[in-house]
């Protein structure tokens, strides 16, 4: 009868130390899925946090332009990307009853710094120089070529090589009116040569 009761003490312990081991296995094999859930259900949250940052809002690029001439209100404003000449008319009020509209490009886009001269009717000096001119009257002097230089008013071969030669050795001009350090070109013949250069 000892020797029974034994044996089933024996049995029982080893039902329980089985129990026990099921018990620790599913336990363990519970936590490494709820890791595994967890690191996937994560995943795209991290994911979509990252894009998130990673957009950026771009600000509009705004730009300085003078218009002068014959507009109603001659002036400095500020331009957006993209607007135009016409946009920028409007903006100084209009054209004045006695502007040569056929002498501007209208549909020029605008750059930063450019002046938008708009010359009177009759105005020969000024028609003149338009016919030769691109048509936004704008010529980059650090960038012009001999033949784009001598469209400029009081620009000649001589001056035009001058221009060059100065640029070549100084790395360029920083500002419209450091052309004035060239020989021959004083204040008159610069105030001819503003509206229509630019260093960009």
């Amino acid at each position: 009868m000892k020797d029974l009761l034994e044996i089933h003490k024996l049995k029982l312990l080893a039902v329980l130390v089985l129990l026990i081991i099921i018990m620790i296995y599913f336990f363990i094999r519970s936590d490494v899925q709820d890791d595994i859930t967890f690191e996937e259900a994560s995943a795209p949250l991290i994911n979509e946090t990252s894009q998130k940052t990673s957009v950026t809002i771009e600000e509009p690029i705004i730009m300085m332009v003078d218009v002068k001439g014959a507009v109603r209100i001659p002036d400095v404003y500020v331009a957006e990307q993209d607007e135009r000449v016409i946009d920028l008319i409007k903006k100084a009020g209009g054209f004045t009853d006695k502007a040569d509209q056929n002498q501007v490009n209208l549909s020029q886009h605008v750059e930063d710094e450019m002046v938008i001269y708009v010359p009177n009717l009759g105005d020969s000096e000024n028609i003149q120089i338009g016919s030769n001119l691109p048509q936004n009257n704008l010529v980059n002097i650090n960038k012009a070529s001999d033949s784009e230089l001598q469209t400029l008013p009081g620009i000649g071969p001589s001056k035009a090589l001058a221009i060059i030669e100065y640029r070549d050795t100084n790395g360029g001009f920083r500002t419209v009116d450091e052309i004035k350090k060239i020989s021959g070109i004083g204040e008159k013949t610069f105030e001819k040569l503003e509206p229509h250069i630019s260093i960009k």
